[in-house]
Order: C-alpha cells, then structure tokens, then sequence
C-alpha cells in the first residue's frame, strides 16, 4: 500500500523518487534525541518521533480522523517484548467506549515470525467471556492499558481464547487490528540494521 515511499511514483510520465533517505535520516535524529523514560528500557519505541495521517474524509465526516502517534525504531538486540490491549475493557462492556477505533501500523521492513507484531485472532468474540473470569478470580485491573501479565493472562486463558501469533509484514504493508484484539511484539527483535515503524492508533 506504501510501496511508493522506497520506489516512488510516476505522475504524467514524471517520476518523483522515493523518501527513504529522508525517513531514515529523519529517524535517525529523532534516536539520538531519545532517552530512557524513568530508567526503563525503551522497548523501541521512539516516543519523541509521531506521524500521522492527520486528515478529515472527503465527505467531511469529523468522525473518521488518524491521530499522530511515536515510531519503533528498533537496533539490534532492543527488548521489545509486550502484550497488552489498548481498552478499558470495564468502560467498553458497560458503554462501548472505544469500539470505533482500530489500531495499525506501516511497516517499513521485510518482517518475519519472531520479529513481528503478535496478536490473538478472534479474541473479540470472547472479550465479555474472559473478562468475566478475569474479574471473578479477581485478576482483574483498570485503566485505559491492560498489560497481558501472567495475572492477567493465564496459561488457562491461553488455551481456552487461543496463543498470540505472529503477523509478519512486509515493507509498506499495513497491519489493522480491532481494538478489542490484545497485541504485542516478540521478544528481542534483531533486524537487518535499524528500522522503523509507523504506528497509528
């Protein structure tokens, strides 16, 4: 879908090159700028580093906007290990709050299993049931994160919702997800060099 960014594009027969360049330099100066947070490890994520797709629908729905969101820049042997969903899973079951968001991201490098994002397919349709559980051996916790600790997320839950799977993406492939779908990230990435990932939410 963004394969134009590396190979660029052709209008009337005039071909304008890519921007990698550009984006790799740009991602380079925001890495140097970043610094630990509260002495935790940067999973890397580039927190000072946002894009966007910031822009209204041309039929003027106010409603269906992207928000500027940080890079991944990932170097070889970053922690990046997570597992979490973005949702007040409590305020979505009473209200709904946050079902019209959907989460994503652009990859700028040939990904591959082990070196991806993870999700757990289908988990939406079981959202309601695992809560239920979660909250009546009180695993439960609240806030607008729910990070998939082993409290949260037993081995029970594992085999009972289904495992976290990888989805690789190749260069200027999107990845969109419910945001009811928990995701992470595998646990040490080690790529080719540094890369970087888009991420929109």
């Amino acid at each position: 879908m963004f394969s134009w960014l590396w190979e660029g594009i052709t209008v009337d027969g005039h071909h304008e090159e890519g921007i990698q360049e550009q984006m790799d330099t740009e991602s380079a100066v925001f890495l140097h700028h970043l610094r630990e947070r509260n002495g935790e490890a940067n999973r890397g994520w580039s927190r000072v580093m946002y894009y966007s797709l910031n822009h209204l629908r041309s039929d003027g729905n106010p409603r269906m906007v992207s928000h500027p969101y940080y890079t991944k820049h990932v170097v070889d042997g970053d922690s990046t290990f997570f597992r979490h969903l973005d949702l007040n899973v409590p305020r979505y079951l009473e209200s709904g709050w946050g079902k019209n968001v959907i989460q994503g991201s652009v990859s700028w490098v040939d990904e591959a299993p082990g070196n991806c994002t993870e999700i757990t397919p289908g988990f939406h349709h079981h959202l309601r049931q695992w809560w239920a559980g979660v909250v009546k051996e009180k695993r439960h916790t609240n806030g607008d994160v729910h990070s998939f600790t082993s409290k949260v997320w037993s081995r029970r839950d594992e085999q009972t919702y289904g495992s976290f799977v990888p989805v690789p993406c190749l260069r200027g492939d999107v990845r969109l997800t419910r945001p009811e779908i928990p995701h992470g990230s595998s646990k040490t990435m080690v790529p080719q060099g540094a890369y970087s990932v888009l991420c929109q939410e």
